[in-house]
């Protein structure tokens, strides 16, 4: 699995190396995998539930590995569909986990847009567990309010 660096991170190791700080290579080498450490744990993952398994695959850095874990590694060995669950080490932002009125997110409503762009939220797309051809009836994404 690769890992895509972020800004934090890159400016975490560049700090260590224009420091002068430390003696020799070894040193600087232990700082700066402190450094990436500290900052690959303020990350979010992704873990792979196989049904029925009492533990989870992962981490995964991104949604997408996550998923393409599943289909060509874990998936081959179970039967019927893996849960995906996002971890956070911190408490995400409201616009993170927005949900609708229907209860599903805002990546999970359908979004047209020209060559593949996002655009506003629409209907949603996620299928009911009553039949496979019936969708959520909710024809626009409307953000769920606080309960207070």
């Amino acid at each position: 699995m690769a890992i895509s660096p972020r800004k934090n991170e890159t400016d975490a190791v560049v700090a260590i190396l224009e420091s002068g700080a430390y003696d020799d290579a070894r040193q600087m080498a232990a700082a700066v995998v402190r450094a990436l450490g500290q900052e690959f744990a303020r990350r979010e993952t992704f873990v792979v539930f196989p049904p029925n398994a009492p533990y989870g695959c992962g981490p995964y850095w991104t949604q997408t590995e996550a998923e393409r874990a599943w289909t060509k590694e874990i998936g081959a060995h179970f039967s019927g569909s893996g849960r995906l669950l996002r971890t956070f080490p911190w408490e995400p932002k409201a616009d993170e986990l927005a949900a609708c009125e229907c209860g599903h997110t805002a990546k999970q409503h359908v979004v047209p847009g020209p060559k593949n762009k996002p655009g506003k939220p629409s209907e949603c797309g996620v299928f009911t567990a009553k039949r496979k051809d019936s969708r959520c009836p909710c024809s626009t994404f409307s953000a769920r309010k606080a309960s207070a």
